[in-house]
């Protein structure tokens, strides 16, 4: 029970720091956010010639120079007055790939690499400082997670730390808005449904994975658990709802939300009913 007790204190630490941040909506512009340099980048193509072979195979099907342009965008990163190179781009596989260059002034460092997409970047003072990316899941994938590093300047480097990952089915109803201020809520009942929109739906037929399902149930979660409310939803029937991040030590029974082996715990989410929970704030 103490050790129980000492997670809940500190997983509702922890989302005050960082949970009210997530925003599942949230998309990057990169044309607002880099230079025009085309000369520049024909200089860090030829710099990096192992780099991008996908975009030089100049056969049939495959991208061409051209499309790596497009995906090479030119940003000081550091605040050096040095331009750095972020590649948002295809990965020669089915994944998109991220992978962000530190101008050294002679080369180039890779100092990052990630898949799929950058749905938000954050600076402090001029520097990299949050970075927020989007997976859809290659190969058929059923989740979305959203990954949130925190990034620091040190020393001339930078040091990219994983923080939380936010993983939801790829069907889930996504709230339209998002509170500016989460709350804790403690579950009451035992097995307490999880739901992939903001309704009692038992008839619908979904399928996971090739399998299929009647109902929205996605999970169930074990009586005394928390998660954290980041939005609500009202039904036709008035019954209020909260979409939620459960945290990754709660063990959620029968979830269609998984985790690899290679990745960060992520927090699970769905959709709940306000009625039989508390708020523990």
């Amino acid at each position: 029970m103490m050790k129980y007790l000492m997670f809940s204190l500190f997983f509702i630490s922890s989302l005050l720091l960082y949970g009210q941040e997530i925003n599942m909506e949230l998309t990057f512009d990169w044309p607002n956010n880099t230079q025009d340099d085309d000369a520049f980048i024909e200089e860090f193509i030829a710099s990096t010639p192992n780099d991008f072979q996908q975009y030089k195979l100049n056969e049939r099907y495959t991208p061409t120079l051209s499309d790596l342009f497009e995906a090479l965008h030119v940003i000081d990163l550091n605040n050096d007055g040095l331009k750095d190179v972020i590649f948002d781009g295809l990965s020669g596989g089915e994944p998109r790939l991220i992978s962000i260059y530190i101008n050294k002034g002679g080369y180039f460092d890779n100092v990052f690499d990630e898949y799929q997409q950058i749905s938000n970047m954050e600076f402090n003072q001029g520097i990299l400082s949050r970075l927020q990316i989007k997976d859809w899941d290659c190969c058929a994938g059923i989740n979305e997670t959203y990954r949130l590093y925190d990034v620091a300047y040190v020393n001339n480097k930078f040091i990219f730390k994983p923080i939380e990952a936010y993983r939801y089915l790829k069907t889930t109803d996504l709230p339209s808005k998002y509170w500016s201020e989460t709350k804790t809520v403690r579950i009451l009942n035992d097995n307490y449904n999880m739901r992939l929109s903001p309704k009692i739906d038992n008839t619908t037929e979904y399928y996971f994975e090739l399998k299929p399902q009647l109902g929205n149930i996605i999970a169930q979660l074990p009586k005394r658990s928390i998660a954290v409310a980041l939005a609500e939803s009202i039904d036709e029937t008035g019954r209020v709802w909260y979409f939620v991040a459960v945290p990754p030590f709660i063990r959620i029974r029968n979830s269609r939300i998984l985790d690899f082996d290679d990745e960060i715990k992520s927090y699970k989410c769905g959709w709940i009913s306000s009625r039989y929970v508390e708020n523990i704030d």
